[in-house]
This record gives structure tokens, C-alpha cells and sequence, in this order.
């Protein structure tokens, strides 16, 4: 299968049939998902995910709530061991649980998020889990803290929805009312991956995700799907995103 097909078939993942069905079910699921939220946002919990023990701090989203944490690192779980990468980047790490999954089989792992609450809370977990000379959790937007540093790999659970976040846990929803923060990132990536280099986007059908697709094959990027899982009200999508050789 060539470039142009691999970002056929994921944009066709990201085209939701169920879509207009799945709309009709989320006010049912809503009210009670945001109280939970909500609550969740304003406790701390401790559990066990991926064989990683974790602290989630109050304003810290919860990885088994929010769902998207857990799968990202259960699909990362089967992926990483079959690559050869060395240095990996968790971009918006919340409460490092990827970060902390990607140093059972890599040497090195920066984790960086713009909320402060989450850096503190992803700083605990690295100590909890004994994980200090391989995992660094720095505090900034996107690149900003790690500007010289290269990465065989990035996993981004990106903001996948239009918006502005009028606060720090919101920056993990809400990319702009453009995805700019999208933009920023595929213009930046690039500069800090190690040729080829590979992106591991969690994306989500309820989400802006086609249009994410598009703005990192306008950087640059040829992205594939890699796997699908179906919920109740979204479909997730993990897409790899690698350099074209005819990037200029």
C-alpha cells in the first residue's frame, strides 16, 4: 500500500458512519460522564495501570475515566517492543502514564505538559516508580522546554477539539479554535526527530481527527492507521506518522 493510499484509508477511519447515532446516545451519557469528571478533577487516586502504579492528583485527569490514557498505553504496551527506539518524547503527559510505560523498553524518556499540577503529578509517579535516571518530566508548551533535543519517537494524545481552553486541564481538550496547537506541533516535530522518526497520534472520531491527519500530511507527515477500538459514543484511532522522503 503506498503513501497515498495510507492516508486515504486513515482518513476513512476517521469518517464515523455511526456517528449521527452515537450524538443521539451521548446526551443519555453526558451529564453523568461530566459529573464524574468534575468530581474526579477534584479528588486524588491512586491505581494500577499497565503493571505501572500511579497517583492521580486533583486537576489531573484520571487515565481510567478519561479513557483515552489507558488505551493509548495499552496500545503502546504491544508496540514498543517490537521497535529499536532509544529516546522517546511523551507530549502532554498528565499523569506520565505513557512515559512511565515507554521506560519499561526504551533508555531515555522526556514527558512534558503545559498544566503544573500534572507536571507535579507525573514528577510523583516517575519517583514512585523508581524511574528517576530515565524518565524527566519538564513543565512548557509543546517543544519549548526540550528545544535542542532529538526523539526516535513522539506520543501525543493531542487536544482534539476545536475551542479555547480557558484553563490548564482544558488544554488537554480544547486545541484552539483552529487547532492551532496541532499546527504548532507538525510545524515543530519535525525538528526534533531523529530520521525518519515516528509520531503516535491517539485520536478520536468525536474529535476534529481528519482534520489532524490533513495538517500533519501538510507538514510533512505520512500517516497510517494502526488500530481502531470501538466505544460507545467515539471510535479511537492510533495513527503513526512518519517523515515523507519528499518532504522539503
Amino acid at each position: 500500500m503506498n503513501s497515498l493510499q495510507e492516508h486515504k484509508r486513515t482518513v476513512d477511519a476517521c469518517h464515523d458512519p455511526y456517528r449521527r447515532l452515537r450524538n443521539r446516545v451521548r446526551w443519555l451519557i453526558d451529564l453523568s460522564r461530566k459529573k464524574r469528571l468534575l468530581k474526579q478533577l477534584a479528588t486524588s487516586d491512586f491505581i494500577e495501570v499497565c503493571d505501572i502504579e500511579l497517583m492521580v492528583l486533583t486537576g489531573v485527569f484520571h487515565p481510567q475515566i478519561f479513557i483515552t490514557g489507558i488505551h493509548f498505553c495499552r496500545l503502546l504496551q504491544q508496540i514498543f517492543p517490537r521497535t529499536k527506539f532509544t529516546t522517546v518524547l511523551d507530549m502532554g503527559t498528565g499523569s506520565g502514564i505513557c512515559a512511565l510505560l515507554a521506560a519499561q523498553y526504551v533508555q531515555t524518556v522526556d514527558a512534558i505538559d503545559i498544566n503544573p499540577v500534572a507536571v507535579s503529578c507525573a514528577r510523583a509517579n516517575v519517583r514512585l516508580n523508581r524511574l528517576q535516571n530515565k524518565v524527566t518530566v519538564w513543565e512548557g508548551h509543546l517543544f519549548e522546554p526540550v528545544a535542542d533535543k532529538l526523539y526516535d519517537c513522539i506520543c501525543f494524545n493531542p487536544p482534539f477539539y476545536t475551542g479555547i481552553p480557558q484553563s490548564h486541564p482544558e488544554s488537554a481538550l480544547y486545541g484552539g479554535q483552529a487547532l492551532e496547537t496541532i499546527r504548532d506541533f507538525a510545524r515543530k516535530a519535525p525538528d526534533h526527530l531523529v530520521s525518519p522518526g515516528t509520531v503516535f497520534l491517539l485520536l478520536s472520531t468525536d474529535g476534529q481527527c481528519e482534520q489532524i491527519v490533513n495538517i500533519m500530511a501538510e507538514y510533512g507527515f505520512q500517516c497510517s492507521l494502526v488500530q481502531q477500538k470501538e466505544l460507545i459514543i467515539e471510535r479511537l484511532l492510533l495513527v503513526q506518522c512518519r517523515l515523507s522522503s519528499h518532504r522539503s
